[in-house]
């Protein structure tokens, strides 16, 4: 295990956070303008759900791997490595005027956000420990906020001259981020490696094992599926669709997407207060409650000045949904198990919009966003009632396990 001087977490958490700003930018300017794209080529919304869905095929191929790396001294290599995938999938994205132009792009998207926060989030949690870590979390996670609103904002400026313009900036945050990625202080292996291959190839069984026994881990994949599909299915991918019905340009669209993080972003710097006083996992449940509230009224939207007023709602709702989820699956786990715990959220938050992109896509070509997202709403608020009870249980669980283990530990000192 590293053994880092303050000085060197102070410097480390600061690369961090150049890096939670460079990497969320280009995811921003995916999620918000792929699918604006896809529209304007005059795509079924169930052709845009399966687009959609491409990048967490390649989370379940080849996350484990890149968590298991993020065990290594490879960590910093690992994240130079996401920012060149980063690069390459801004310049396809550019030049891609098909949807079969868009699929390469799409699965290198989705192998550099399993490798990125598995391997950046383990570096975060070795930094500070305890009650510190909340603060950490929101700290990265702002910067994840602001990076997302500046992409997009950004991105569909650019747009009307032409999408290579719009996606070069992602270029420009590959550069940055892994300029910063390979100023992190060197890290050492966390355990023994009988073989890199042999090492690598049994990351899915560990991967396995912490998906199946760790009751904690479980809960947040719940968790972040229930908030994903909300913040990017249908508050994401639909929520833009829909705007685009509306005939709000693509700046325009863009500009909301961007302010609804930048909300989001600067609300995140208190986590480590509220969390104390509230918890994780209330903080999770209200917000996806608040986000089905805002999401029932869209169909209600016929306006720029509508479609706001939803988004400042979702910006507040999903403001402490990153930070809890890191919190509550990640910081719980042991030091091996963290990138893995962190990989299980990522594959929760790739599955529910691999399996409910199209399906959400058939249902709004059938019924309407009047009919569909009213019904969504309430599904989603009675699973995350029954999510808030079952995941007291769970914790309270792991609240007596830790008490008994600190018992055996202080009769084993006197």
């Amino acid at each position: 295990m590293n053994k880092n001087t303050s000085a060197d977490s102070a410097r480390d958490i600061n690369w961090l956070s150049l890096m939670c700003f460079a990497f969320p930018m280009f995811q921003g300017l995916s999620i918000t303008l792929v699918p604006l794209r896809m529209a304007s080529m005059g795509l079924s919304e169930t052709s845009i759900g399966l687009v959609q869905a491409l990048p967490g095929l390649m989370v379940l191929a080849l996350g484990a791997p890149f968590a298991q790396m993020a065990n290594t001294r490879w960590r910093s290599a690992t994240l130079v490595i996401v920012f060149a995938l980063v690069g390459t999938s801004s310049l396809l994205y550019g030049y891609a005027d098909t949807a079969v132009g868009l699929i390469l792009p799409q699965l290198l998207m989705g192998i550099s956000s399993c490798a990125f926060y598995g391997n950046m989030l383990a570096v975060s949690f070795q930094l500070k420990g305890g009650a510190n870590q909340g603060a950490v979390q929101g700290r990265i996670t702002a910067f994840q906020g602001m990076g997302v609103f500046a992409g997009p904002l950004l991105g569909g400026w650019l747009l009307p001259w032409g999408a290579t313009w719009a996606f070069l900036p992602g270029a420009l945050c590959a550069l940055i981020g892994a300029w910063a990625a390979a100023q992190l202080s060197p890290s050492q292996d966390m355990e023994e490696r009988p073989g890199m291959v042999r090492y690598l190839l049994s990351s899915y069984g560990r991967w396995y094992r912490v998906m199946t026994r760790r009751p904690t881990v479980q809960l947040g994949m719940v968790l972040v599926a229930l908030s994903s599909f909300q913040f990017y299915v249908t508050g994401g991918v639909f929520y833009l669709v829909y705007a685009s019905s509306l005939g709000i340009g693509a700046f325009w669209a863009a500009g909301l997407m961007s302010g609804r993080e930048l909300l989001g972003g600067l609300v995140r710097f208190s986590f480590g207060i509220v969390a104390k006083r509230f918890g994780a996992l209330m903080l999770l449940v209200l917000a996806i409650i608040l986000g089905a509230l805002a999401l029932a009224c869209l169909p209600l939207a016929h306006s720029l000045w509508g479609l706001a007023a939803i988004t400042l709602a979702l910006g507040i709702a999903g403001a402490f949904v990153p930070p809890g989820l890191n919190l509550l699956a990640g910081a719980s786990a042991a030091p091996q198990e963290q990138s893995f715990a962190i990989l299980c959220l990522a594959t929760g938050h790739f599955c529910v919009q691999t399996l409910t992109a199209p399906l959400v896509g058939v249902l709004l070509a059938s019924r309407g966003y009047e009919s569909s997202y009213p019904l969504i709403a309430l599904l989603w608020i009675a699973l995350a009632l029954l999510t808030l009870k079952i995941g007291r249980g769970v914790l309270h669980c792991r609240a007596k396990e830790a008490a008994a283990l600190d018992r055996v530990g202080v009769d084993e000192g006197t």
